[in-house]
């Protein structure tokens, strides 16, 4: 009785050891880095944008206050990344490879863009008479 349970050990041992190798193995990956301009000095609040091009996840996250970020527990796969902030131009990397349990480091370099805005003409309360420097309704003429 004690022989047998004496071969049972080792095979439990190897079971139980075995089983929990193949718990560590993990299928996702990370993306971090630092946002900074093109003179170097770093750029808070900007939004780092991750989309995997086979299958349209989208995560996003927003750099500190020292300009850095982290987007952890990606899907492994391709990515398009994209990066903006306000008075910057967008920044995209397209074809990112992220690799089983691989933190890919991507520090981006923002250039210095214009300031665009855009106004909803709609949204305007009185109009403009075109044919008179007046504002208010237009009369037709008979």
């Amino acid at each position: 009785m004690e022989n047998r349970l004496a071969r049972r050990i080792p095979c439990i041992l190897i079971l139980v050891l075995a089983g929990s190798y193949c718990f560590g193995q993990i299928d996702r990956a990370e993306l971090s880095g630092t946002v900074k301009d093109s003179t170097g000095r770093r750029v808070p609040s900007a939004r780092i944008t991750a989309i995997q091009t086979g299958t349209g996840l989208l995560r996003w996250t927003v750099s500190s206050s020292s300009g850095l970020y982290d987007i952890p527990e990606l899907p492994i796969g391709l990515y398009r990344v994209t990066c903006s902030a306000p008075g910057f131009q967008a920044a995209v990397f397209d074809n990112l490879e992220e690799s089983v349990g691989h933190t890919r480091a991507l520090d981006i370099t923002l250039a210095v863009g214009g300031i665009t805005q855009q106004l909803n003409g709609s949204s305007l309360t009185s109009q403009l008479d075109e044919t008179t420097d007046t504002l208010g309704a237009r009369t037709e003429l008979e």
